[in-house]
């Protein structure tokens, strides 16, 4: 499509010149996305054609046109060199012997709990910004369950946007990075979200029911088309969770969108639904109450714990305590559905994470963030590897309502991200993986993040990219296999894509 593009404003530019004709303009235009043409072409146009960019920062840098140039040039992902299917069958036994290394015969789980993974908007502990000052604890139930569960810094990967892109990266374990500039992760195609078997299916072929439930509509991100492929069976929005008719009091929206409380209520009845039907209840809820716009009149001006600083003014104040109401509600709701779940008998796991901060903008444009001094200004590019990874983070928690679920954690630290948390959990409930997964657990030991803007390594030290970490061989050929194993499936042969979604050669 960008091919045609170009040939039109190529045949448009030279139309006037009796000597150019449209297969000359589509020989010039394929001259561009070759390497040499574009190489060529990148120098007289000073674009650098080989560094990946945020789509932002490319627009800003190169101007629309030759960022969609830019783009469309950088989609052909490199092959791993010598790609070929006795390339890929050397990278799957160097898998398998490095799946069988150290590796213990861990006993099946006794127990299988239900599993609700919380995805809630917006949500970090604000309490970390300086500068603020809060009469009491906005956070109180959930610095609480802190030393009930498993808590830390969780890297999120994006900033104030992203939401169904983070979806992806933790059901599916992809990331933008793994494809060519400009592929939208939640727009590939169809058949490229069955090539591995997601983070539901893992625990849908143990006898578990997954469902997603969302608080607002499915016009985003193309969840209808990719959820199903996921191993979902049923996706409610707000119009299906409200026909569920389970008893409530009060009003069902808060701010402009669905309250937390009502959706974390919808959670509970669909899981006892599902327990009763003799299944285990695997639901990944999306919050909407604290989503954007954060207008100072969004919850009618309440807020419910006073917040004063010396450096904002009472105008980017209004604007703090709408954020300081959201959270403060996300918060409650998140209390009150562990309160319920304490009463349950079901054996339950609660993974609860905040997608991302807000990109919270005060009065003048720029962002809380910026006039607190957590970074120079709104541009990431002037931002130094820590603060992108501490703006570009939130915090977790995963929390049971019977301890011995947490096989003897509950009360540690540890950092996340929103590739490692599906890893993460897995090995927690010892559930049977295939390769792939198992594949993703040890690559989330030395990466927790890899993005155009930074990377950050298994201990959650941040640098600027995988180049500059300072990574073993080890770490780095995990890295490579990882890399190996999704070009093999989204753009190569699939000469181990099979094989990728069989059980674990380490017995798990």
């Amino acid at each position: 499509m960008g091919i045609l593009i170009l040939v039109r404003r190529l045949t448009l530019l030279t139309g006037r010149c009796r000597f150019v004709t449209f297969s000359v303009a589509l020989a010039l235009t394929i001259g561009l996305f070759s390497t040499q043409g574009a190489q060529a072409a990148g120098a007289v146009f000073q674009v650098d054609v080989n560094t990946r960019l945020a789509a932002a920062n490319s627009h800003d840098t190169y101007g629309l046109t030759l960022s969609l140039w830019r783009d469309c040039f950088l989609q052909a992902k490199k092959s791993p060199e010598g790609y070929s299917e006795a390339y890929m069958e050397q990278v799957l036994a160097r898998i398998d012997e490095i799946l069988t290394e150290d590796s213990a015969d861990a006993p099946a789980a006794a127990v299988q709990p239900n599993i609700i993974v919380a995805q809630s908007e917006s949500f970090y502990d604000l309490t970390r910004l300086p500068g603020l000052q809060y009469e009491r604890d906005p956070l109180e139930n959930f610095h609480a369950l802190e030393s009930e569960g498993i808590s830390g810094t969780f890297h999120s990967h994006y900033l104030g946007y992203g939401t169904g892109y983070l979806e992806m990266s933790m059901l599916y374990g992809i990331t933008e990075l793994d494809f060519g500039a400009g592929t939208n992760i939640c727009f590939l195609e169809d058949d490229a979200y069955e090539k591995f078997d997601a983070l539901p299916e893992q625990y849908t072929k143990s006898g578990y029911r997954a469902e997603m439930l969302h608080g607002y509509n499915d016009s985003l991100y193309n969840r209808t088309v990719t959820y199903p492929r996921l191993g979902f069976s049923d996706l409610l929005f707000s119009a299906d969770i409200q026909a569920l008719d389970f008893p409530w009091e009060g009003g069902i929206y808060g701010g402009y969108y669905m309250r937390d409380s009502y959706f974390f209520q919808a959670m509970l009845d669909r899981m006892e639904d599902i327990n009763s039907s003799g299944e285990r209840a695997f639901l990944y809820g999306i919050t909407m109450e604290n989503h954007q716009p954060f207008d100072p009149e969004k919850f009618n001006y309440e807020c419910q714990i006073g917040v004063t600083s010396e450096s904002l003014g009472e105008e980017d104040m209004a604007i703090v305590r709408v954020m300081l109401e959201g959270i403060t509600r996300a918060d409650q709701a998140l209390g009150d559905l562990t309160d319920a779940l304490r009463e349950s008998e079901e054996p339950t796991i609660v993974v609860f994470f905040g997608d991302h901060r807000p990109n919270l903008f005060m009065t003048d444009g720029d962002t809380v963030y910026t006039k607190l001094g957590l970074c120079p200004d709104n541009d990431t590019v002037g931002w130094t590897p820590e603060e992108i990874s501490d703006l570009y983070s939130t915090d977790y928690l995963i929390w049971a309502n019977d301890a011995a679920l947490l096989q003897g954690q509950a009360g540690t630290r540890r950092d996340s991200s929103i590739t490692a948390i599906g890893p993460q959990l897995l090995e927690l409930t010892g559930q049977p993986v295939t390769r792939y997964w198992a594949l993703l657990e040890k690559v989330s030991q030395v990466c927790l993040t890899n993005t155009e803007l930074y990377f950050v390594d298994g201990t959650g030290t941040p640098s600027a990219g995988v180049e500059e970490a300072a990574l073993s061989d080890e770490a780095r050929e995990l890295l490579q296999l990882r890399e190996d194993v999704l070009y093999d499936a989204m753009y190569g042969q699939q000469y181990i894509t099979a094989e990728m979604n069989e059980p674990s050669s380490d017995g798990s």
